[in-house]
């Protein structure tokens, strides 16, 4: 087994899931025509990750967003930044790979724009690209999402938000949420290359 980073294609089809892959989910994914699966910092192993790209899928991670009405804060984010590394070092995941903030319902009395700042400064400084899944609820504009945050990529939720100005999507979340792909409930993803061409740096075994 070889991993690498590499940028993820244009057209890119994956899913997202707190499921826990096996081998027999790993192959059933890969049987259906997906290129990739984003699994949750915390919950990922190394185990896992093998099983996952040993099987020829490409790798992302997010973060698990807080409950709603959660205050985000500058202190917030560092910490939380810090758990994120800790997580992706503890599951094998290598610098250069994308790692996705999951943000969602946040209280309007919180500084979410330094919490988001604080957690990708985190991550960059572990050299891992900080990206953003913009979730439900995010009290910020177009403007605001592209030129007050440090984020490289971003990750459109199924829910409707706001476009990111310059920059655009480079990963959506497909409506409806909670599709079933032989068995397994997954939310489907598409990976496009963003307005700065970028896409995803995922992790795989080449």
């Amino acid at each position: 087994m070889t991993l690498q980073i590499q940028p993820a294609f244009n057209g890119a089809r994956g899913v997202d899931t707190i499921l826990t892959f096996n081998a027999e989910r790993a192959k059933t994914i890969k049987q259906a025509g997906f290129n990739f699966v984003v699994r949750y910092l915390g919950s990922l192993t190394k185990n896992e990750r093998d099983i996952i790209t040993g099987e020829g899928l490409g790798l992302l991670a997010v973060t698990y967003s807080r409950r709603a009405g959660w205050i985000p804060s500058a202190d917030l984010g560092t910490a939380d930044g810090a758990h994120a590394v800790i997580n992706a070092d503890n599951a094998g995941l290598l610098p250069g790979m994308s790692l996705y903030i999951d943000i969602e319902g946040p209280s309007v009395h919180g500084d979410c724009i330094s919490y988001i700042n604080n957690c990708a400064s985190k991550m960059q400084s572990a050299d891992f690209r900080a990206g953003m899944y913009v979730g439900w609820g995010i009290p910020l504009n177009s403007y605001q999402l592209y030129h007050a945050l440090r984020v490289t990529g971003y990750w459109h939720s199924v829910s409707w938000e706001p476009p990111v100005d310059v920059r655009g999507y480079q990963m959506t979340q497909e409506y409806p949420p909670n599709q079933h792909v032989a068995g397994l409930q997954v939310d489907k993803n598409h990976i496009e290359t963003d307005g700065r061409g970028d896409t995803p740096h995922w992790l795989i075994d080449v």
